[in-house]
């Protein structure tokens, strides 16, 4: 409510255009990556064991992998957002 009364609606919004800047590279960037973890991972390990038993846990680390490059290279834009919240 301190935020409704010294700055209005705007204030709730603070930030936000650059939260919506980061999301399609970052959307971007994991869907690619997801993609290129997995490939690498099922022509590695898949093609020369002959079983697809392994096929769940290397789909979760190649998402886990693909998260962790995605946050590392939107990371700039994520402080510019809270720094763009926090002064602005």
């Amino acid at each position: 409510m301190k935020m409704w009364k010294r700055e209005g609606l705007a204030s709730w919004f603070k930030g936000n255009w650059a939260n919506c800047v980061r999301i399609a590279p970052f959307q971007a960037i994991e869907f690619f990556f997801f993609d290129f973890y997995k490939h690498l991972w099922h022509s590695s390990f898949l093609n020369n064991v002959g079983n697809h038993q392994n096929s769940l846990q290397l789909d979760l680390l190649a998402g886990a992998l693909s998260g962790a490059t995605a946050t590392m290279m939107v990371y700039p834009l994520d402080i510019a957002k809270t720094h763009l919240a926090i002064n602005v």
